[in-house]
Protein backbone atom coordinates (compact mmCIF):
# COMPACT_ATOMS: atom_id res chain seq x y z
CA UNK A 1 0.00 0.00 0.00
CA UNK A 2 1.20 3.53 -0.88
CA UNK A 3 0.02 6.51 0.28
CA UNK A 4 0.15 9.77 -2.54
CA UNK A 5 -1.92 13.47 -2.76
CA UNK A 6 -2.90 15.77 -5.04
CA UNK A 7 -3.33 19.01 -3.68
CA UNK A 8 -5.87 18.70 -0.88
CA UNK A 9 -6.45 15.17 -0.75
CA UNK A 10 -4.71 11.77 0.15
CA UNK A 11 -5.03 8.71 -2.16
CA UNK A 12 -4.20 5.25 -0.50
CA UNK A 13 -2.99 2.77 -4.00
CA UNK A 14 -1.02 -0.39 -4.25
CA UNK A 15 2.37 0.03 -4.40
CA UNK A 16 2.24 -0.83 -8.25
CA UNK A 17 -0.02 2.04 -8.58
CA UNK A 18 -3.57 0.39 -9.00
CA UNK A 19 -6.56 0.53 -7.06
CA UNK A 20 -6.56 3.92 -5.69
CA UNK A 21 -9.05 5.85 -3.95
CA UNK A 22 -9.70 8.46 -2.17
CA UNK A 23 -8.30 8.27 1.60
CA UNK A 24 -9.01 11.91 3.11
CA UNK A 25 -9.49 15.56 2.10
CA UNK A 26 -8.26 18.29 3.85
CA UNK A 27 -10.22 21.43 2.95
CA UNK A 28 -8.86 25.34 1.80
CA UNK A 29 -5.06 23.51 1.98
CA UNK A 30 -2.61 22.42 0.07
CA UNK A 31 -0.76 19.41 1.12
CA UNK A 32 2.83 19.42 0.56
CA UNK A 33 4.79 16.30 1.68
CA UNK A 34 3.92 13.02 3.77
CA UNK A 35 5.78 10.92 5.30
CA UNK A 36 4.56 7.30 6.98
CA UNK A 37 5.80 5.25 9.65
CA UNK A 38 4.17 2.11 11.03
CA UNK A 39 0.18 2.99 10.60
CA UNK A 40 1.19 6.76 11.65
CA UNK A 41 0.75 8.91 8.26
CA UNK A 42 2.09 12.40 8.91
CA UNK A 43 1.54 15.29 5.89
CA UNK A 44 2.49 18.73 6.21
CA UNK A 45 -0.20 21.83 4.12
CA UNK A 46 -0.12 25.31 3.44
CA UNK A 47 -3.29 27.22 3.21
CA UNK A 48 -3.91 27.70 -0.71
CA UNK A 49 -4.30 31.56 -0.97
CA UNK A 50 -1.07 32.64 -0.43
CA UNK A 51 1.16 29.86 1.50
CA UNK A 52 2.33 31.90 4.19
CA UNK A 53 0.86 29.65 7.35
CA UNK A 54 0.86 25.63 7.01
CA UNK A 55 -0.19 22.88 9.38
CA UNK A 56 1.48 19.49 10.64
CA UNK A 57 -1.02 16.45 10.68
CA UNK A 58 -1.53 13.34 11.58
CA UNK A 59 -3.62 9.87 11.09
CA UNK A 60 -3.55 6.28 12.06
CA UNK A 61 -4.05 4.69 8.83
CA UNK A 62 -6.11 1.89 11.07
CA UNK A 63 -9.13 4.24 12.20
CA UNK A 64 -11.72 2.97 9.64
CA UNK A 65 -13.22 6.97 10.07
CA UNK A 66 -9.97 8.26 8.91
CA UNK A 67 -9.65 11.00 11.54
CA UNK A 68 -7.08 13.18 11.84
CA UNK A 69 -5.63 16.10 13.70
CA UNK A 70 -3.36 19.11 13.83
CA UNK A 71 -0.63 18.48 15.66
CA UNK A 72 1.17 22.12 14.85
CA UNK A 73 0.27 24.72 13.72
CA UNK A 74 3.48 27.33 11.55
CA UNK A 75 3.64 31.11 10.54
CA UNK A 76 5.75 29.72 7.33
CA UNK A 77 4.91 27.44 4.36
CA UNK A 78 6.36 23.66 5.28
CA UNK A 79 8.07 21.90 2.96
CA UNK A 80 9.11 18.42 3.97
CA UNK A 81 7.71 16.01 6.56
CA UNK A 82 9.70 12.76 8.00
CA UNK A 83 8.76 10.18 10.27
CA UNK A 84 10.89 7.55 12.25
CA UNK A 85 8.69 4.93 13.54
CA UNK A 86 10.80 3.92 16.70
CA UNK A 87 10.55 7.70 18.13
CA UNK A 88 6.66 7.44 17.90
CA UNK A 89 4.37 7.00 21.04
CA UNK A 90 1.34 5.03 20.88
Amino acid sequence: ISYVYNRSTIFRANADGTNMVKFVTVDDNKITSLALAGSDLFWTSTNSSDNSTGAIYHCDIRDTNRAFSVLQTTTSEPQDIAADERLILD
